[in-house]
């Protein structure tokens, strides 16, 4: 007889008991009793090295096993049998309480060939799984590895302030299989100020318009659950982590941000001074950062953090932002001056009563507002000793200002941090190549601390979320192509296999056409941010894609389609391939997969032929293009192409909108009024991505209008410049930003299974108009 044998009764023994037992049913049907006395007699599954596991002191004493491959207190676990008094024993060993977590769904991995995806598992069947003949250890290559959480809100899917505790518990038990061990929920402040100042900031009301809030827009924070129930959950979140042993690191210091805006009571109690702020971003009264130059503003702010730390547990590590996206002065040097006096002031503060636990010090401002001789400079003024540099921006396609100009490499502790910029870009955009040329850096520099994954939406790139775990771990296996082929055995029929390691490896030039930090700061910073122009045609703030076809634009255009094109040639075979499957009768990873190599081609397509009508345009424009019929036929075309979107969305639940509010409400009590604060949390320019409902009633009419001006210009035979259309244009499509918000998202809600049966058509539609682009 198998039994699990805790020892100790420690909790995490338990969990990771608990864990084991409910794998083992799952694979050979088997339900292993879980013991805490050891009865002598019966073949054990342990926990534990010496230190806590007196079973394991008593077969090193009698030399049953020399000792445990791991360093105590490291994330290294050992997996070994060994035969003791006639008995199986199999140890899982690990060198602190997430190691265990390690070893465990290590062992179904190797041993009974399981496989953990964030979207689900795969677990074989096995009649009986061994417990002899066992000898695995692993230790990584990076001490930190992680995940961001981020504060966004639109689609289930994508959005991590949408989940409720099970949500989490799957996501956290996620994190734990892929071996990470660094979760950071910056996902808003819940009702931290709420329990920071209860006599002056109240709860509101469920319906209640927060006054911070700003409509039609991502600073729109109106709750959907209360904020009550929101730091509950926070509470039971964490704390779920940390029985696990997740890293979760605590904001501190100038804390205000677009999603932890300061409430109008806070502001009308105390009436703070502010930093100067010469700059645009946030500078509503609620997102200035209070005047850290007087001590009680500074001590506010650490009052917050004081309180998190006592509703969540002592930290393992800080996080501050500094004054991050913003210039307080006109003058550079008085601006940066005022950078490093703000950053001083933090980490005087917070040395006062944490002296060594780690900072992370976010190198987003580094990347957008300093010239890399003012990071070198600011870096030789931190303590190594206990503060790391936390880039995120390692995957940027500009070689200008990335960590290799800050004068860490080899000299101060840093992060390695990959973005996959921006919220609009939830398709699949992963910089391979850049990923694995500076990561040659990283693997060889000591001082290189993590391998962390920091994107503004999660899920969105299933192939990244697997690879990025794993180089995390062994960063000399970070081949892209050697790693599509074992990605592809693990998650699909092995009858499919085949075909779809093919796909994937001609995706990857396709997925890496995303861009994310295209610009030298030295020079004028242009539409780097948003992939997908179509997206954004009909927002009244885009109006440059119609009518301001200045240089700037006209060179961007061509630009994008010198860079694109030629590396869309092989596109139509995709889709062609895409469209042989059976759509309907593929499981959940092949469905979630065909659809998200289609999004991709489909907005980067969309992208260049928008791009390639504008310069044919101008050529026409000017005399020297193309016949007036034929650029017609090609704007026909494009529109026709344009719709194709929303069937391809339009077949899962990951993109509806609609179903994402109604998950919402079937979790919990949900804000009556959330679906226009929804509406707006993703239809503003900065945050349009791949959503059935903006297909259909806001990408769509925004296409058809442009043709309609468009193809009125050329059947007219209009030759005048596009310059100074912009309030025409703005007036055309605000009315279909009108529509959205009055018409009910139950109106438009997706017909699944239709469109479903649809897909193949709609790719091979897609592959037609790929070849008249």
């Amino acid at each position: 007889m198998v039994k699990i044998y805790i020892p100790n009764q420690k909790q995490h023994f338990a969990d990771a008991a608990e864990t084991f037992a409910g794998l083992y049913e799952k694979v050979t049907g088997i339900h292993l009793p879980v013991i805490s006395e050891d009865d002598g007699k019966s073949d054990l599954i342990t926990f534990g090295t010496d230190a806590d596991n007196i079973l394991a002191y008593h077969i090193l004493i009698d030399g049953i096993l020399e000792r445990f491959q791991l360093r105590s207190g490291s994330d290294d676990y050992h997996i070994i049998s060994v035969k003791y008094n006639n008995r199986n024993i199999l140890f899982l060993a690990g060198g602190n309480i997430r190691a265990h977590f390690y070893a465990v769904y290590d062992y179904f991995e190797k041993i009974a060939d399981c496989h953990y995806f964030w979207d689900g598992d795969v677990i074989p069947k096995r009649d009986e799984l061994p417990l002899s003949g066992i000898d695995i250890s692993a230790s990584p290559h990076f001490e930190y590895r992680g995940l961001r959480y981020f504060a966004h809100r639109s689609l289930m899917r994508f959005q991590a302030e949408h989940w409720d505790f099970e949500d989490w518990k799957k996501e956290f038990d996620w994190v734990l299989k892929k071996r990470l061990n660094l979760a950071m929920l910056r996902i808003g402040m819940d009702d931290l100020y709420q329990k920071a100042y209860p006599d002056v900031v109240p709860y509101p009301a469920l319906d209640e318009h927060l006054p911070e809030s700003i409509r039609k827009s991502y600073d729109d924070r109106d709750q959907f659950w209360s904020l009550k129930y929101r730091g509950e959950l926070r509470k039971k979140v964490l704390a779920y982590g940390r029985s696990r042993g997740l890293i979760q690191p605590e904001d501190c210091g100038t804390m205000t941000h677009w999603y932890c805006r300061t409430p109008k009571t806070f502001l009308e109690h105390f009436k703070p001074e502010f930093v100067p702020q010469a700059s645009n971003t946030y500078r509503e009264e609620t997102g200035l950062v209070w005047d850290i130059t007087q001590d009680i503003h500074l001590d506010r702010y650490f009052h917050l953090t004081e309180t998190s730390i006592r509703e969540h547990g002592e930290p393992d590590m800080f996080h501050t932002i500094g004054l991050a996206e913003r210039g307080c002065f006109a003058d550079r040097k008085k601006n940066q001056q005022m950078k490093h006096y703000t950053y001083h002031r933090i980490i005087g503060k917070l040395r006062e009563k944490y002296p060594r636990t780690p900072l992370l010090i976010a190198g987003w401002d580094f990347f957008f507002n300093w010239e890399p001789a003012e990071v070198r400079a600011f870096v030789k003024e931190l303590d190594p000793g206990n503060t790391l540099i936390f880039d995120y921006t390692s995957d940027r396609n500009s070689d200008y200002n990335t960590f290799k100009d800050w004068g860490v490499v080899g000299k101060f502790p840093w992060i390695f941090g990959i973005f996959q910029a921006y919220e609009a870009a939830n398709e699949l955009h992963a910089r391979y190549s850049i990923i694995e040329e500076r990561l040659e850096i990283a693997k060889g520099d000591p001082m290189c601390k993590g391998l962390t994954y920091w994107p503004e939406q999660s899920h969105q790139d299933t192939l990244m979320l697997d690879y990025f775990p794993a180089i995390a771990w062994e960063p000399e296996k970070s081949s892209i192509r050697d790693f599509v082929p074992g990605f592809c055995r693990r998650r699909y029929p092995a009858e499919i296999a085949g075909a779809m390691e093919q796909l994937w490896l001609d995706m990857i030039p396709v997925s890496e056409l995303g861009v994310f930090g295209n610009q030298d700061s030295r020079q004028e910073r242009m539409f780097d941010i948003y992939p997908g122009l179509v997206l954004r045609l009909s927002h009244p703030g885009s109006a440059w894609i119609y009518g301001d076809w200045n240089a700037n634009v006209l060179e961007y255009f061509r630009e994008l389609d010198h860079r694109t094109r030629p590396l869309l040639g092989g596109v139509r075979s995709i889709l062609e391939r895409l469209a042989e499957f059976d759509f309907k009768k593929q499981n959940e990873f092949v469905r979630r997969d065909i659809l998200d190599m289609a999004r991709t081609i489909h907005i980067r397509f969309n992208d260049c032929a928008f791009a390639n009508f504008g310069l044919m345009f101008e050529a026409w424009r000017n005399g020297v293009g193309k016949e007036t019929q034929e650029l017609r036929k090609y704007l026909c075309n494009l529109q026709k192409f344009n719709a194709l979107l929303s069937g391809l969305l339009e077949a899962s639940e990951d993109f509806s909108l609609n179903v994402s509010l109604r998950e919402l409400q079937k979790r919990q009590k949900t804000n009556p009024n959330f679906e226009y604060t929804l509406k707006g949390n993703c239809e503003n320019d900065y945050c349009r991505s791949f959503i059935y409902e903006l297909s259909k009633m806001v990408y769509e009419p925004g296409m058809e209008a442009f043709v309609k001006l468009a193809d009125g210009y050329l059947a007219a035979g209009n030759r005048s410049p596009w310059l100074g259309r912009t309030e025409t244009i703005r007036a055309v499509m605000q009315p279909v930003q009108d529509r959205f918000y009055d018409t009910p998202l139950a109106e438009f809600a997706p017909d699944v299974t239709r469109a479903q049966e649809r897909i193949p058509d709609v790719l091979k539609e897609m592959s037609k108009c790929v070849e008249k682009l």
